[in-house]
């Protein structure tokens, strides 16, 4: 997985698994539309009945009268609470108990329901069920779980219609559920409105009553205190006698202005005497009457008069004569008219005054009258006011008694039903054709999905381009998987059945010998990266190609786990490796030829109890030492790098190590941290070599091996 992240995924990896296991996934895609056939054929058809209702925003009326019921049908909660009514267990128990469903055989428990609901309650410790009524709830509880989920009630969106749909494996049952629903629901909004209109008829005839007697005992209480207050019509009194007392006001305001006028003159008269006429006639308060203005109108007329006479005539001339005599009789005219103002504007005062006194004393009653009689009205319009509102409340009740009487004989529904549910033809489910072909597909799909997946989720080492790329290593060689005839055998390099493999050792030979030429490279390890991956094979195998060009030694170095006696069948006690190191055996003794190859052997010998220790020995590199001059080439099969150690001590005497990788298995970050504890010492890795290939898979693998013909040569 860490190489698809790395490099990203492998496209034509994940076909070829497709590709690969197409057949496997397509026969388990039929298998299980097979059972899904079985399984469906068996299953009931089930009808669905459908019905059509319509909620009025707005109530249908002969009448324009308000309803007594103050629900307003235009808003949206009012459709959801509809909706919700319809969906009520006291609806649904009105419909089971219409149509007696308990006795219907789809809500009848069978006698194996009954079995398994005594062997729960047997499990849970509760008493057992009996014929009671708490067992008859439980019965209606368990039909109402199943009434409501063979219901189903839906709006169409942007509409004020509700679809009611019931699923019945009998067709007509279904029909019926559904027309019954409807006409209950419906019978249940009218009954709903005349229990509203009766419950609000009988409490406005109570008011009535009430009313009724408030009214009569308003109108007795403003008729006594009319009698009692002697009143016949008191609307207007008030503002009648503010009336007065202005008018009043305003003539005791003018007689006070006139008297102060009086004295004003009065008091000029005494002071210059009633004798000086000269005096007086020039004081502004008497030049201003009326009577002396005329007089001096004449005066002065007659003046102009004789002015212009005596510009035209003489002293004695007769018209000058008379105007003079005209003068002097309007200037007496005038001083006696003066002097009669004198005598007379005391006799005006004291009557001003007697006046003034009469219509201060008038304002005074005016005023207590007004308060009397506002004290009066008030207490009147109090009792008018209580009156005329009892007798409109009155008569505003009687009128809604009436309405509300009239309303209740109409039995209009805000519920109208467009489309009756009629009884199906054809079931709705199950759907067998479209079961089936969806359980085929699914199948089908999540085969492919967990093939893709696995192939993603493989980040085992696979190619040479995952060796390459993933690994950052060079590919010696490729071995590829041997059948199960070939295993057994330890010289199948040698057979000519098996060409195929004895090349891909060769290869591997060359490549290592070509890939080190400038150095001799006789000390050779060969480990991996856990057990089981074929290193000792590869090791073997090795040793066999370089023994027909070479002198060739085997070292099985791995004494935690050796297994090359029994490939070459030496017998378990044969002295090696560690019976020299400890000194117990000379290098002859320790020594096997394998006369087929003519591979020299040296057994891990006696397993030592401390086999790290005995590698960091002296002798082990002197032992090296020898074999390099005896030997061309001296092949180690130590222990894996992930078990233990060994090999991490012995690569720092060796010329290369050879990193044997198990094809299609191990996993990459094993391979890496192999690696990497082998470069922490400094060890020369050689490259990987891909071991148990598996032929068939060449072209999902791709690469080096199939570069070779090896792929074409097996299928051959």
């Amino acid at each position: 997985m860490e190489s698809n992240v790395n490099n990203g995924l492998d496209i034509k990896l994940i076909l070829n698994a497709v590709k690969r296991n197409f057949l496997k996934v397509l026969l388990f895609a039929v298998c299980v539309a097979i059972i899904t056939f079985v399984i469906v054929s068996k299953m009931s058809p089930v009808y669905t009945a459908k019905a059509t209702i319509h909620v009025e925003s707005t109530e249908s009326r002969a009448l324009n009268f308000d309803p007594v019921y103050g629900a307003d049908f235009s808003k949206r909660e009012y459709f959801e609470t509809q909706f919700a009514i319809i969906k009520s267990e006291t609806l649904a128990r009105n419909v089971i108990g219409t149509l007696s469903l308990w006795e219907n055989e789809e809500f009848i428990i069978s006698e194996n329901e009954q079995s398994k609901l005594t062997f729960i309650y047997d499990l849970l410790g509760l008493p057992q069920l009996d014929a009671s009524r708490d067992s008859q709830e439980i019965k209606m509880q368990r039909i109402l779980k199943q009434f409501s989920d063979k219901l189903s009630v839906n709006s169409r969106r942007g509409t004020r219609l509700i679809e009611i749909s019931f699923d019945s494996a009998d067709p007509e049952l279904a029909a019926l559920v559904v027309n019954t629903i409807t006409s209950t629901y419906q019978n249940s909004e009218i009954s709903s409105k005349s229990e509203k209109v009766k419950e609000a008829t009988d409490w406005l005839n109570n008011r009535l009553v009430t009313l009724r007697k408030a009214l009569d005992e308003s109108e007795i209480k403003l008729q006594e205190y009319l009698e009692r207050e002697n009143l016949i019509e008191i609307d207007g009194s008030v503002s009648l006698v503010s009336q007065n007392i202005a008018s009043v006001s305003e003539r005791l305001s003018k007689s006070q202005n006139e008297i102060a006028r009086l004295r004003g003159i009065q008091s000029i008269i005494n002071k210059y005497g009633q004798a000086d006429i000269l005096q007086l006639e020039s004081i502004p308060e008497i030049t201003s009457h009326p009577l002396i203005q005329n007089v001096k109108k004449d005066v002065i007329a007659v003046e102009r008069k004789f002015s212009e006479l005596t510009e035209v005539y003489g002293p004695k001339h007769p018209k000058l004569i008379a105007a003079q005599s005209e003068l002097r009789a309007v200037r007496g005219n005038l001083e006696a008219q003066i002097k009669l103002l004198t005598s007379s504007v005391q006799k005006e005062l004291s009557n001003e005054i007697e006046n003034s006194e009469m219509l201060n004393q008038r304002l005074k009653s005016l005023k207590v009258e007004f308060q009397s009689t506002a004290k009066k009205e008030t207490e009147y319009l109090q009792l008018k006011r209580e009156v005329e509102s009892n007798r409109k409340l009155y008569n505003a009740f009687v009128d809604r008694s009436k309405e509300t009487t009239i309303a209740g004989d109409s039995h209009s529904s805000m519920i109208k039903v467009i489309d009756k549910a009629f009884v199906p033809t054809f079931p709705v489910k199950p759907k067998k054709k479209l079961i089936i072909l969806a359980s085929f597909v699914v199948s089908f799909c999540v085969g492919l999905g967990l093939i893709v997946l696995l192939a993603i989720l493989n980040d085992t080492i696979k190619s040479s381009r995952d060796v390459e790329n993933g690994l950052s290593q060079r590919m010696l060689g490729v071995i590829p998987l041997l059948d199960k005839n070939h295993v057994s055998d330890s010289h199948t390099f040698f057979n000519n059945d098996n060409k195929h493999f004895s090349e891909s050792i060769r290869t591997f030979r060359t490549n290592l010998m070509l890939s080190h030429l400038d150095k001799a490279n006789k000390l050779i390890e060969v480990t991996s990266s856990v057990p089981n991956e074929g290193k000792t094979t590869t090791s073997i195998n090795l040793c066999f190609a370089l023994s027909q060009m070479e002198k060739v030694v085997l070292i099985d170095a791995d004494m935690r786990k050796p297994s090359v006696c029994r490939h070459f069948g030496i017998p378990q006690y044969h002295p090696g490796l560690a019976n020299f190191i400890a000194g117990t055996a000379s290098l002859e003794e320790c020594l096997y030829l394998d006369e087929q190859s003519g591979v020299y052997i040296m057994p891990s010998g006696q397993i030592p109890p401390n086999p790290l220790e005995l590698l960091a020995h002296n002798r082990f590199s002197e032992l090296l030492s020898v074999l390099k001059q005896r030997f061309d080439r001296v092949v180690l099969d130590t222990a894996p790098t992930q078990a233990v150690s060994d090999s991490l001590m012995i690569s720092k005497n060796m010329d290369i190590v050879i990193y044997v990788v198990k094809a299609d298995d191990t996993r990459q970050q094993f391979v890496k941290r192999g690696l990497g504890r082998l470069l922490e010492v400094n060890a020369n890795i050689a490259g990987i070599v891909l071991n148990q290939v598996d032929v068939n898979k060449t072209e999902q693998y791709g690469g080096y091996y199939d570069y070779y013909g090896y792929a074409e040569d097996k299928n051959s």
